[in-house]
């Protein structure tokens, strides 16, 4: 085949989402405004950093390519807003897809303006993430 394009003619190429995304739907429970901070992420695998994915199969298929991964990802929130009582904001963080059974942990870091909380959710199982799908995970965050 030629490995160029004709002038006039258009390139066609077919792209595919290889990552996952990881949404964190938080809860405020709490009769306090809460607003978050930072969201922490930890699985039994590596899902962030160096790796190598097999993009010849209908499903893609990750290996990790040295030994600089993760087995955690961490959303910063700057300037974040506000979430009152009975509301709901959603975060989202890419990841390199996984499934696998373990520990699962998830941490939402948020302040009231006064005080600092650490929600956690930690659930033992199977988890499948996979590319170009999007996990959902809830947080109830209340402050005192």
């Amino acid at each position: 085949t030629d490995d160029y394009v004709p002038s006039g003619n258009t390139p066609v190429f077919t792209a595919h989402q290889v990552a996952t995304v990881l949404k964190y739907v938080v809860t405020n429970t709490g009769e306090t405004p809460v607003t978050v901070t930072k969201i922490q992420f930890s699985a039994p695998t590596a899902i962030a950093g160096a790796c190598k994915a097999n993009l010849t199969s209908e499903n893609v298929v990750w290996q990790p390519s040295s030994s600089n991964t993760s087995q955690a990802v961490t959303l910063n929130v700057t300037n974040g807003s506000a979430i009152n009582k009975d509301e709901n904001a959603s975060f989202f963080v890419g990841a390199i897809p996984f499934s696998e059974t373990g520990e699962y942990t998830v941490n939402v870091y948020a302040t009231d303006g006064e005080s600092n909380y650490v929600y956690t959710n930690k659930v033992n199982g199977r988890f499948v993430a996979e590319s170009g799908k999007i996990l959902t995970s809830g947080i109830f965050a209340e402050s005192p």
